[in-house]
């Protein structure tokens, strides 16, 4: 798994999103809003909803307390970075 090449810092910035890479990844990441700057050949790891929450219908229905999100609102992909 990409993950166990290590070491690699977390910069996830939601504990929803945190919490969906323990789930579905079996990885704790802590949250780190700290701006990183990739290098020539360097890898990221990008986890993202599909959506923006306050964009989606079921968020605005339900604004008094965000909903869980499922499995299909999450997308994961492997960026890297060229030059």
């Amino acid at each position: 798994m990409w993950l166990s090449r290590g070491p690699w810092a977390s910069r996830v910035g939601y504990p929803e999103t945190a919490r969906y890479i323990e789930r579905t990844l079996g990885v704790r990441c802590l949250v780190s809003r700290e701006i990183t700057r990739l290098r020539p050949g360097d890898e990221a790891l990008v986890v993202r909803l599909t959506y923006r929450p306050q964009d989606h219908p079921r968020m605005k229905r339900e604004q008094r307390e965000q909903p869980p999100f499922s499995a299909e609102d999450w997308e994961i992909g492997l960026l890297t970075r060229f030059d």
